[in-house]
Order: C-alpha cells, then structure tokens, then sequence
C-alpha cells in the first residue's frame, strides 16, 4: 500500500514538473519573440524636414558636388537635382526602413547623364537609413551603404 501511495506520488510531481516546463518554454518563447528597441535614436525634427547634398554614390568615384536631395519625413515626400534633372517624389519609411516607389524627373538632354542615372538607381535600391552627425545614409537590403549625404544650411 506504502509503495502505492510513493508511486502515485511520484507521479503527480511528474505532472507538475512537466506542467512547469512547458510554461516556461512558453514564456521564453514569448519573451525571445517581443520586439526589441532600435539602437538608433528618434529622429530629431530638425533632420525630418531637412536638405541633403550629396557626398558619395557607391560605384563612382567622384559625384559631381551639386546633387541634392530635400527629405520630408513628415509628408512623406522628396525632391532634389540629379546633376541635370530635377525630381520629386513619394517616400514609404517605416522607423529607419524606407523606398521611394515614386520619383519623376524632368526630361532634359544630359551630355554626362552617369551621375545622375547612378543616382536614381541607388534611389530605386535604397531599403534603410540612418542619420548621425550631420550625415545621413542609404542603404541596400543586404545592408550595405550606397549613398552619403551631408546636411546642408537651410
């Protein structure tokens, strides 16, 4: 009867031992999967609505000093010279990933249209940025930068 009433025992701290294991395997699960805070900071007002030149297109060497770009991250909206051409545009950006499914641009005959295609391509690709020290960059969905802008004075 003793030896009854051990196993029977026995069994129930199984039961809960179990119980017990499967709750916290649920709760890691849980916790593993909430979302975690960027490492970037918020984006100050000052670099929502601000003007960009830029500084480097990955694959040329030397982008002539005049291309611009105006972000607006309020609106959701760019514009900015090509090196020829102007163009604007929308902006889809969700925290620090954003695309630009919209640019148009003038028209206009362009002895060196390099830049400027390069340019626009590296727009067509960009999938992220970040902003730090008065920089502001573009990167690829593999994460690798394509275009430096610097802030320019209002």
């Amino acid at each position: 009867m003793l030896l009854l009433h051990l196993y029977s025992f026995k069994t129930k701290i199984n039961l809960i031992m179990k119980k017990i294991i499967i709750l916290l395997v649920i709760i890691i699960g849980f916790t593993s999967c909430a979302t975690k805070k960027s490492s970037q900071k918020e984006i100050s007002k000052s670099d929502m609505i601000a003007n960009w030149g830029v500084e480097s297109i990955s694959g040329l060497d030397n982008p002539t000093t005049n291309l611009t770009l105006s972000l607006d991250l309020q609106k959701n909206t760019i514009n900015g010279y090509g090196g020829c051409n102007k163009f604007n545009g929308s902006a889809e950006r969700e925290g620090y990933n954003i695309s630009f499914p919209t640019v148009i641009n003038t028209q206009m005959f362009c002895e060196n249209a390099d830049v400027e295609s390069a340019y626009m391509k590296a727009l067509e690709k960009t999938h992220s940025f970040t902003i730090k020290n008065n920089k502001l960059i573009f990167f690829d969905k593999s994460k690798k930068s394509i275009i430096t802008f610097t802030k320019l004075s209002r």
